[in-house]
């Protein structure tokens, strides 16, 4: 009797045992599962077989062309200071100077890109300078320039409008006066819709 249960008791003790060992195997199993799965994830060496990865596209870079810079340069627009007599500037018409005034342009062509900042202006007077514009009520472009022998031919296409017989020289001389500026040209002939300025003028 007494030998049975010392029996008894050692089974016991060792149900207890392996109970207790299998009990830190698996506690130790799972941390080294556990620190595995955190030193391959946390590195990035995690493969999934179902991510197909993507096929690099081919960025093109696009190229912006710079502008080449318009050269600019100044010239002069002529004004009328009305019966001055000639003390502003060249003396012409009904007592009236013909004055220069100083603009910057841009273009290849100095001779059309002056002339059309004149033909463009459309104001009665110069800013506040009092100077007057015989132009101002005509609408006119440029149809073409042509230079021989230093001698140009200007074709202007449109309507011309003047406020009274004074108003004709200072009208002729505001467009030859801007061209004549330049040293390639020594004359200038004009011509509003293939006539001579002369006409068109004496018809007003």
């Amino acid at each position: 009797m007494g030998s049975n249960k010392k029996v008894e008791e050692l089974i016991f003790v060792c149900y207890h045992m392996y109970m207790k060992w299998l009990a830190i195997s698996l506690g130790i199993l799972i941390i080294i599962i556990g620190v595995t799965g955190y030193f391959i994830f946390s590195k990035g060496e995690y493969i999934n077989p179902y991510f197909t990865s993507p096929t690099p596209t081919l960025v093109q870079e696009q190229v912006i062309p710079t502008q080449t810079p318009v050269a600019t340069t100044s010239a002069n627009l002529y004004f009328v200071a009305l019966e001055d007599n000639g003390k502003s500037g060249e003396k012409i018409g009904c007592n009236d100077s013909l004055v220069a005034v100083s603009k910057d342009i841009s273009g290849e062509d100095s001779i059309q890109a002056a002339l059309n900042e004149l033909l463009s202006y459309n104001q009665q007077y110069y800013g506040q300078s009092g100077l007057y514009n015989s132009l101002y009520q005509s609408d006119l472009k440029i149809e073409s320039i042509t230079i021989e022998d230093k001698v140009a031919s200007v074709h202007l296409t449109g309507t011309v409008q003047v406020g009274g017989v004074c108003d004709n020289p200072r009208f002729e001389q505001q467009i030859m006066k801007t061209i004549l500026q330049f040293p390639s040209i020594e004359n200038v002939d004009i011509y509003i819709n293939n006539k001579p300025l002369q006409e068109v003028l004496s018809l007003q």
